[in-house]
């Protein structure tokens, strides 16, 4: 890597619902997009004997929802009653990364 000399970079830092943040976008090069460091869960809370513990039917503000484990390190959240066109997915910034499609 060349020499950054005096070089500044504005970081953004995204945080979750409590208060930790779970990323940070640096703009390296004004041509691209920043560059997002995102923060890695603990190795634990990706064992499947934990994952299996969220696993389930939920009801909240009378919306049914279902998580089950995709893969072998991952949890997938699924709402029945809502269509969201692929364009309006969203990742959802949590510990865990959770991505709501």
């Amino acid at each position: 890597m060349g020499d950054l000399g005096d070089a500044r970079f504005t970081a953004s830092f995204s945080a979750n619902v409590e208060g930790d943040i779970d990323s940070v976008a640096i703009p390296f090069e004004p041509t691209v997009p920043p560059i997002v460091f995102q923060r890695r869960p603990a190795p634990s809370l990706r064992d499947r004997d934990v994952l299996e513990q969220f696993s389930g039917d939920y009801t909240m503000m009378d919306q049914m929802m279902s998580v089950t484990i995709k893969g072998e390190d991952a949890l997938l959240l699924s709402l029945p009653d809502c269509r969201l066109p692929r364009e309006q997915s969203r990742s959802v910034p949590t510990r865990q990364n959770v991505r709501v499609e």
